[in-house]
């Protein structure tokens, strides 16, 4: 009998509604599973015999289907039939269209193992004249189009799968169920994510009916109505089904483990990251099915648009082990305790290491610094005596991290050991006092899904619709929309969603530049969780670097202006939002007495002091 951990976390009001039943029969079938499997049926089905890959739908006679309804339903299909064709499968897959997509999307479909794309319409009943029904209704139909899987005669059986799902291995032994067969919801009632069917016209004809009938008046997604067709019912096993919801199981580490489906409806999508139609990421946030999303993309491209400098680079700088690596290790996300922070702490040369041991014992002073990860971005640099002597004084709280290669996006790599929600990413050449830094974690405790630091910057309108990167004093009044990231706290799980979540492309143009990571990591906190990044105050922050770093280059300014609007056009969007006002201590100041002509004074000076700075 397996025990898990049950992890420590405040269940979503949807989780709890719509899992109980499904929790009663997953504790069944783990009663019944071995120690080492839970690949045993967790609801309860019938005894199927499993064929060979090479066997089963090998006589043309069966098929895969999905299909795309919207014009994001298209990535996500091209990843789904890339996955089963990757998978051995002997069945055909076809994709049925119900909105117009381009010729080259179609001809992709057909490259990466569809035999055809088949254009479909719309059912539109009687009763549904305002335009903001009809579009409701057509909503609800994009789900319903399991339905028109009876209408593909030419196979003896279709077995249809939503646009938003990805197979991770094969998984021809469905063909061998007896229709009707397929996932379900809570209540038990058909869901349509996944569903095996006989065609049959007439079938297909009475189904259509009795949807068009249970739309009026209802734009429920369910098909319960199948019932009307059939009198019995195959539930499959959840595996085939591993949605975002099994996460906060008690049981999930198994289910994921032995996943054969992932469904990505309701999860946080590696194609979409900064979708509108979530309220809180962290509900629908799962790694596993990010980073597995993510390499079905790399392997669909190479096919599709081969490039082969960004392959040399993902085989030699790329992600790809450092994301397994740290899934086959990592911690439990949703336990990591938020009363602490962990310090990432890079070091680039020797030169450095005279400065590193001050500030690491700075950091150690604090009550709420957990541990400190020093990140060793040249793996050939040797330990000097006076760091090996601080990491053996302090008994495991600072572990150096060597890196295979030296690249500015070790700065955000996920570490497995982090036992913190927050971490502070902080170079070793800048310098604050402690108790500003300490104030900012208070800060970032208070609003966790942003970027909380002490340099604000922000994007401002250039010639046109494009724009550049800029002061946060070139506004009137001042506004800021981004943080940089030599000294700032974050969440841990965006060093994963950085790594392993958005594009190697992008993190191999900043890895190219030796620049603007800042700018993108910006992007990605803000687009994510649609909250802002965040200044603190602090009238001692000091950069060591500065002399020599890679901000004094004369066309330093123009670089990043190019990066902000290169990054608006990957993303397809400008997430940044900007703000005004700070995180700033108490001051015990109160009016000062001054004269009239001192106060202009004063003034002439400040002002002479601004324009100095400006002019710098």
């Amino acid at each position: 009998m397996l025990f898990y951990r049950l992890r420590r976390t405040r269940l979503p009001k949807i989780f709890l509604s719509n899992v109980v039943t499904f929790l009663i029969a997953l504790s069944i079938g783990l009663l019944l599973a071995s120690s080492s499997s839970i690949s045993q049926a967790v609801y309860s089905v019938q005894s199927v015999k499993t064929a060979s890959a090479s066997t089963v739908g090998a006589d043309g006679r069966s098929t895969f289907l999905t299909s795309i309804c919207r014009g994001e339903d298209v990535l996500p299909a091209k990843a789904l039939v890339h996955s089963i064709e990757r998978s051995g499968t002997g069945a055909k897959i076809n994709v049925l269209v119900l909105s117009s997509i381009n010729e080259q999307d179609r001809a992709e479909l057909i490259s990466l193992g569809a035999v055809k794309v088949i254009d479909i319409a719309s059912i539109t009943p009687s009763g549904f004249d305002t335009t903001d029904r009809l579009n409701i209704y057509e909503h609800d139909m994009c789900a319903m189009s399991a339905i028109h899987a009876f209408a593909l005669v030419d196979y003896n059986k279709v077995l249809y799968l939503r646009p938003d799902m990805l197979v991770r291995e094969n998984i021809d032994n469905l063909f061998q169920y007896s229709p009707l067969a397929g996932t379900t919801d809570s209540a038990g009632a058909v869901d349509g994510s996944v569903l095996l069917v006989r065609p049959s016209i007439a079938r297909y004809k009475r189904l259509l009916s009795a949807r068009a009938s249970a739309a009026n008046g209802t734009t429920s997604s369910s098909l319960g109505f199948f019932s009307t067709e059939y009198s019995g019912f195959t539930p499959l096993e959840a595996i085939y089904n591993v949605q975002v919801i099994y996460d906060q199981l008690p049981y999930a580490e198994s289910i994921f483990k032995n996943a054969k489906i992932y469904n990505y409806n309701g999860s946080l999508k590696a194609w979409d990251l900064f979708a509108d139609n979530y309220k809180n990421w962290r509900d629908i946030y799962n790694e596993d099915m990010i980073f597995e999303w993510r390499q079905m993309e790399y392997s669909m491209n190479a096919r599709l648009h081969p490039d082969a400098e960004l392959e040399k680079w993902r085989e030699e700088r790329g992600s790809t082990h450092i994301c397994r690596s740290y899934l086959d290790r990592k911690t439990n996300v949703l336990t990591r305790r938020d009363d602490k922070y962990t310090v990432l702490l890079a070091t680039h040369s020797l030169r450095r290491q005279e400065t590193l041991p001050f500030v690491a014992r700075q950091l150690l002073r604090s009550q709420y610094v957990d541990k400190i990860f020093i990140i060793w971005h040249k793996e050939q640099t040797p330990v000097s005596l006076n760091i090996r002597r601080l990491i053996e004084e302090q008994h495991g709280r600072i572990v150096i991290i060597k890196q295979p290669m030296d690249t500015i996006n070790n700065r955000f790599n996920p570490i497995p050991e982090i036992d913190t929600k927050g971490v502070l990413v902080v170079d070793d050449d800048v310098w604050t006092p402690q108790e500003d830094i300490d104030r900012a974690f208070e800060a970032w405790r208070l609003q966790e899904d942003s970027l909380v630091g002490f340099a604000p910057r922000a994007d401002c309108k250039n010639d046109g619709d494009s724009i550049k990167y800029c002061f946060a004093q070139s506004y009137n009044p001042a506004k800021y929309s981004i943080i940089l990231t030599k000294i700032m706290f974050m969440d841990s799980n965006f060093l994963f969603l950085w790594r392993c979540g958005i594009s190697d492309s992008i993190l191999k143009y900043v890895d190219d530049l030796i620049n603007c990571e800042d700018i993108a990591m910006n992007f990605l906190t803000t687009g994510v969780s649609k909250k802002p990044s965040f200044h603190v105050y602090s009238e001692s922050v000091y950069d060591f670097g500065l002399e020599n770093g890679i901000s004094t280059k004369p066309d330093h300014w123009k670089t990043r202006s190019t990066c902000t609007q290169h990054f608006v056009d990957v993303f397809h969007k400008n997430p940044l939002i900007q703000i005004k006002g700070s995180y700033a201590p108490f001051s015990k100041g109160d009016f000062q007495s001054t004269t009239w002509e001192r106060f202009l004074d004063m003034y002439k000076e400040v002002e002479q002091g601004v324009q100095e700075w400006e002019m710098e």
